[in-house]
């Protein structure tokens, strides 16, 4: 039977600086830059980093039947994409998840006229949604653990592989994520930006997991 949904409404976690810089080219290691250069990007990370509100919300789905062209969950939905569905081999559950840093972030990304301090916001922005989704899929991987559980250390998302970006519509209904403030544009992308979501395979302890 599928698991209630579980949320995480406040994620902590450092400023990732250096993950941060890596995504803006890796400018802050190149040698010969300016001290006062580099402590102008710091200071606007960290002040981009205040505007970040990481959150998340998962929860694991019963597997009925794995499919060629993608895998039928309980509820009767099928989750389109053979490309997710043959690395499903062996599980019994599908972990789904979404994280966000919210809106405060993008809306001050908008609002800046330099194009670097855009880029800058929008560094932020993407490096601390990918550090809160990580965040919820290793938690994932510890917990389900500890019950014998193995859930894939490879995450998939809607819009890559064969995956189409219309299986976004199904995180909404199984995560109820107008909940947490989001909504989806007609062309199937989550608003705000900066929001990532994940599905994962879970295997019984000892089984396979391609």
């Amino acid at each position: 039977m599928a698991e209630r949904i579980s949320d995480f409404p406040q994620i902590s976690f450092p400023v990732p600086e250096k993950e941060i810089f890596f995504r803006l080219g890796g400018h802050a290691g190149k040698k010969g830059m300016s001290e006062s250069f580099s402590e102008e990007y710091k200071s606007l990370i960290h002040k981009a980093f205040t505007l970040c509100t990481p959150c998340g919300r998962t929860r694991v789905l019963d597997i009925v039947e794995i499919l060629p062209q993608g895998v039928l969950l309980s509820g009767g939905e099928l989750l389109i994409g053979s490309q997710f569905a043959a690395t499903l081999a062996g599980c019994r559950k599908l972990w789904c998840a979404a994280a966000t840093v919210g809106k405060k972030l993008v809306e001050a990304r908008d609002a800046q006229t330099s194009v670097s301090a855009k880029s800058i916001y929008d560094a932020v922005g993407s490096e601390c949604a990918e550090k809160t989704i990580r965040f919820l899929h290793e938690k994932a991987v510890r917990d389900h653990f500890r019950r014998g559980e193995l859930v894939s250390l490879k995450r998939y998302s809607p819009g890559y592989g064969d995956m189409p970006i219309e299986t976004q519509k199904m995180f909404f209904n199984f995560l109820k994520l107008n909940d947490l403030g989001l909504s989806l544009t007609e062309e199937n992308f989550i608003v705000p930006e900066k929001t990532v979501t994940a599905w994962a395979g879970i295997t019984v302890l000892g089984e396979n997991l391609q």
